[in-house]
């Protein structure tokens, strides 16, 4: 009998082989950080929550409940709603 599965290593070495997804640059990077910031001073209570709930993927605490790590993603839906996480050919559209 033969096993179709693959091992979670393989999968993933799998997708990262066949990954078609363009590299974006630590200059792009910190332009959406900043502006993200810069949004998150000025923008009202319900702005700020919805916006969070946009860009912020996961939360990871540590054994004491603080924060270790936060994933942030900024993919078609974010563009929806937040102009300014626009992605277009590796240059952030203002």
């Amino acid at each position: 009998m033969r096993c179709t599965e693959l091992h979670p290593k393989s999968k993933l070495e799998l997708e990262l082989r066949d990954d078609q997804a363009e590299t974006i640059s630590y200059e792009l990077v910190r332009s959406l950080i900043e502006r993200l910031d810069h949004l998150l001073q000025q923008a009202p209570f319900p702005q700020l929550k919805t916006l969070l709930h946009l860009v912020v993927k996961k939360i990871i605490l540590d054994d004491k409940r603080q924060v270790q790590d936060v994933e942030l993603i900024f993919n078609e839906e974010t563009e929806k709603y937040c102009p300014f996480c626009r992605i277009n050919g590796g240059r952030a559209q203002t």
